[in-house]
């Protein structure tokens, strides 16, 4: 065992993962707070369900691969993809307006550059179905204190 592992990802111990668990830990509860449930989707799915949603740039930096009955799958690249993919299929007959929120690690293969990690954390909510300004103006308050709360203003 060389020790070594893939450019763009890491390992986070002690300290450092303790400060990354409590700023994901801080920020979920942000969400809660707001009235944001938790929503954990797959690490992967179906290529071509997050493909046709992307754009060319992030198509190309999906990190896909076959599963054993030939299937591509796809790690996530984000989250909001997949949680609508979970509203559409599951959801649709709940009440609207959805909000959900989530944390964890999305993957995209990007050129070496300073800063930029293949594995990185997302942290970030949905409102679903409500196609409203204060829709949008609830996203824009929550996101300026969650920016806060991170220490990030």
């Amino acid at each position: 065992m060389n020790g070594r592992v893939p450019f763009g990802v890491a390992d986070y111990f002690w300290d450092e993962a303790s400060k990354r668990q409590n700023l994901l830990d801080l920020l979920m509860e942000t969400f809660r707070g707001w009235g944001y449930g938790d929503v954990i989707p797959p690490m992967f799915e179906f290529d071509s369900t997050l493909s046709a949603q992307y754009d060319d740039r992030l198509r190309s930096g999906m990190y896909r691969f076959l599963d054993r009955d030939g299937s591509t799958l796809s790690l996530r690249p984000e989250f909001t993809t997949p949680v609508a993919r979970l509203v559409g299929a599951r959801l649709h007959d709940w009440p609207m307006p959805q909000r959900f929120c989530y944390g964890g690690s999305v993957f995209r293969y990007l050129e070496p550059q300073a800063g930029r990690q293949r594995e990185f954390w997302q942290v970030g909510g949905e409102l679903i179905g409500a196609p409203n300004p204060a829709a949008d103006a609830e996203i824009l308050a929550l996101t300026a204190t969650a920016l806060k709360v991170a220490g990030l203003t």
